[in-house]
């Protein structure tokens, strides 16, 4: 298991922020240092700068283009880095009743490696997947009935094998992948969560994993607002 102490030289934490958006972080800062974690800021690609794409196959706006590239920013940043892993956090994360520690980042590389993962999603909208709402049901009944949860009862954790979940604000990703990842989905025609939902599915080489609650909640989402706040 990873020690709490070493888990700050095996993972490196990148956030994604708008020099537009001080405010963010300002915010994610006092979060991160408070748990004495330090990180490394990526300034992101502004989507409101970024110009319209004129075609009818164009389905993503220019913010969702921009959100992209900055994750693209974020995991060549990492690949500069002598860390094994990468904690992508975007500026909206919600820190503020989050778990996040170097304890539970420490749990979390742990499980990773248990399981074998590439890639472990931390933080999705967790108001879309609610059991009193269709898709959280059956999400789960489809979870449990292919024996994709597991129970890290050491680290008491439970992970749900093959999935992503909507919302790329905090993933942790290894090295190995993050070399696949970078100038994948290029050019870009799958938002950021649906292109690595579709690789937690599909791809055969690599092992996804999302927690099965998630510990860091979107900042648009945390008060029910229906309008993402992505802000690219």
């Amino acid at each position: 298991m990873y020690g709490a102490e070493s888990v700050i030289s095996e993972v490196e934490i990148y956030v994604l922020n708008l020099d537009r958006r001080p405010d963010r972080l300002k915010r994610l800062e006092s979060a991160l240092t408070s748990r004495n974690l330090k990180f490394n800021r990526v300034v992101a690609v502004d989507g409101s700068t970024e110009p319209a794409v004129e075609s009818e196959m164009e389905l993503l706006t220019p913010g969702e283009r921009a959100i992209w590239s900055s994750h693209q920013k974020a995991l060549s940043d990492f690949l500069k880095s002598e860390s094994k892993h990468a904690l992508i956090l975007e500026d909206d994360a919600h820190l503020a009743n989050s778990p996040i520690s170097s304890e539970s980042l420490s749990k979390w590389l742990s499980a990773m490696e248990k399981l074998s993962l590439s890639m472990l999603q931390v933080g999705f909208i967790s108001q879309l997947y609610k059991l009193s709402k269709p898709r959280g049901l059956l999400d789960l009944a489809l979870a449990f009935r292919a024996n994709r949860i597991v129970h890290q009862r050491s680290l008491a954790t439970r992970i749900v094998l093959g999935e992503f979940r909507a919302g790329a604000h905090a993933y942790i990703v290894n090295r190995p992948l993050a070399k696949e990842l970078v100038g994948a989905n290029i050019p870009t025609v799958l938002a950021a969560d649906n292109f690595f939902e579709s690789l937690a599915r599909q791809d055969s080489n690599n092992r996804f994993g999302r927690l099965f609650t998630s510990a860091i909640e979107q900042e648009s989402r945390v008060h029910g607002s229906k309008a993402l706040d992505s802000d690219a």
